[in-house]
């Protein structure tokens, strides 16, 4: 699948786990791995990443999501990877660190858009309000669900319409009920 090879994404039959390598200046410098999902956790976490480096320095992609003029944030790996054609890349979850902001100031962004989860709304608030603090137009979009519950078609328009919101600078929320 291109999706494996353009990601480098691996899967280890030891500890049943799907790895998805993140990318600094061409530099590996924290993974992804995620259990797999038609196996049982037995207690095992499902995410885990290389201790001593925080994953919320990095954004997946980055070195082409950096030269994009807009930009859409999900918080999940395999929703990033599926949407890239969107212009899509995660952040990790639904926070934004001071790393991360910085590198979407220095890059060639003129909007963002959250399409983060259903249950993020006060974190989603805290990053878009942090967003303009640095002069980015930021707006998010607020549906019930997470992405992957949706067709490619209607994440979209998701898409479109929370940019088209950010760079008019008329809300910061945009309400999604188109079920």
């Amino acid at each position: 699948d291109q999706a494996i090879t353009r990601w480098n994404i691996r899967y280890s039959f030891y500890d049943k786990r799907i790895y998805v390598p993140i990318y600094d200046k061409g530099e590996m410098v924290q993974y992804v791995a995620r259990k797999s999902w038609n196996y049982p956790l037995d207690g095992a976490k499902r995410y885990i990443y290389i201790k001593g480096n925080p994953i919320t320095k990095y954004l997946l992609g980055w070195g082409e999501a950096k030269n994009w003029d807009r930009l859409t944030l999900v918080e999940n790996t395999f929703n990033a990877i599926w949407l890239r054609d969107l212009k899509v890349a995660t952040n990790f979850g639904s926070h934004l660190s001071k790393e991360q902001i910085s590198k979407i100031v220095s890059s060639k962004a003129k909007s963002v858009a959250l399409l983060w989860d259903e249950g993020a709304a006060t974190e989603t608030e805290k990053a878009i309000k942090a967003l303009h603090r640095e002069g980015i137009r930021a707006a998010y979009l607020d549906f019930p669900g997470q992405p992957d519950n949706y067709p490619i078609e209607v994440l979209e328009d998701m898409c479109n319409i929370t940019h088209q919101v950010a760079l008019a600078d008329k809300s910061k929320k945009v309400s999604w009920n188109k079920v």
